[in-house]
Parts: C-alpha cells; structure tokens; sequence
C-alpha cells in the first residue's frame, strides 16, 4: 500500500496529457482485475496523486475471494457546455491560434482583444475552446512551479455567452467552470496536486467563485483584485465533473 507521501510527490504525471486518468478506491466486494493493455497514467488514490505505469483495466467479478479490494477503471477528460436547451454540447481545447486571438477584434467584439501585449506575454500559455468549429472561450494560464499552482490569468466567454454582454440570454452555459477545470487539469498534467489561483475583479465575481466553486480568498501582496485558490475537494469536484 503506498503512502500519502509517496503518492503526493510533485511530479510531471505522465499519460495525463493524453486526457487519461486511472481512478482507484477501496471497495468492500473482492474483484480481479485483467490487463490486456499497457498504458501510462495517472493513478488516484483520495484526493492523493501518484505517478506510475499501470494497466488500462477490465474490472470483472470474481465469483471467489480474490487477494485484492481495489477497483482500477480507466477515465478521460471530456470537455462540454450546455445550450439553451440544457443539453450537454461536446467542447475540444487546444492551443490558442493568431486566427483566434483576431477574432476577438472583429464582430461581435469580445470583452477583450486577444492580440494584446500583456495577454502574449511568453509566460502565459493560452487555450481556445471550441463547440464543433464555433470558438465560445479563450483562456490564459500560467504554470507557476515554484508556487506550486497554475494561475488562471484570464478567462473570457464568447460574446453571445458573456454575461456581461449577452443580455441574459447566454447561448451556452458552464463555460466558466470548463475553463476552471482546463486550469486544474493543467495543474494536475504538471505535478501541482490540481491547485489553481485567480483573481475576482468584481465583488459578484468573488461570491460566484467562494459560492458555486469553493474558492478560497488569499492574501493579496501584488495583485489589486482578490486573489482565490480553488485546492483539495472543490477542485475535485470541479475536475470530476469531466472526467467519463
């Protein structure tokens, strides 16, 4: 049985990137576990990571007591919004192209222009979101290794799907919590246990983020805005909500 130490060690996980998880529990019906297929992932025991290769597993019952009490199943991290319909809409993220960052000067104009300085600062990487070939989210992040966190620098819904400019009608929803999730996946691809900081630049924003995502306010030496973690079971619950 690994440790807590063991499993909590600050290292790139391999496989993650791929999107592929392993997910592990202690369950109290014995099960015998077949392995066909080598594959690396990430293996989580709790709310512990740890690195290793393992097996992409077929779970099946045995009708005998078998030496082992852990179920092993193989998940992915799958992307998705809602429409005004309330049904879940398949969402791909991948780098951010110059072709997107252009979009957002023409119309509908976004909130921000995405060909700004500060927004392609070399230390950001930046994600675009897309719903089949319609961009709906932009997000910049930055890997902060020896903080131990990926701060989300920026985060901005397409204008139809602001709500600051979607007069209250957003053609998609969940899109902010996605954007959340890509960040704790970031985190968790680069050893930083799933943590994520980020900052509330209205009192609204704050609320929404300590009331629906579990955020915790930090103290603020260089930033102006609030600054907030989301760490532990509140990034758990956001990342899981993806992963099939």
């Amino acid at each position: 049985r690994l440790t807590d130490n063991r499993l909590r060690r600050r290292k790139r996980m391999p496989g993650s990137e791929n999107g592929i998880f392993m997910l592990g529990h202690i369950i109290s019906t014995p099960y015998r576990l077949s392995c066909p297929l080598h594959a690396p992932v990430s293996l989580f025991y709790s709310d512990a990571i740890s690195e290793g290769l393992c097996f992409v597993a077929t779970v099946v019952k045995n009708q005998r007591p078998w030496y082992t009490d852990h179920e092993v199943r193989c998940v992915r991290f799958q992307p998705f919004v809602f429409d005004r319909q309330d049904c879940h809409i398949p969402v791909i993220i991948e780098p951010m192209t110059q072709q997107d960052a252009e979009l957002t000067n023409g119309q509908p104009l976004w909130q921000t222009s995405w060909t700004s300085e500060f927004l392609l600062d070399e230390r950001f990487q930046r994600y675009a979101a897309r719903a089949g070939d319609e961009l709906i989210a932009l997000g910049a992040y930055e890997i902060l290794e020896n903080a131990l966190v990926v701060h989300i620098v920026y985060l901005e819904a397409q204008p139809e799907s602001n709500p600051t400019l979607d007069e209250g009608q957003p053609k998609y929803t969940g899109i902010g919590r996605l954007m959340i999730a890509y960040g704790i996946k970031l985190s968790i691809d680069n050893g930083l246990a799933g943590d994520v900081v980020l900052e509330a630049k209205t009192t609204a924003l704050a609320k929404h983020y300590e009331r629906d995502f579990g955020a915790v306010r930090l103290p603020t030496f260089q930033s102006s805005a609030p600054r907030y973690l989301i760490a532990d079971e509140a990034a758990k619950r956001i990342f899981f909500t993806y992963l099939v």
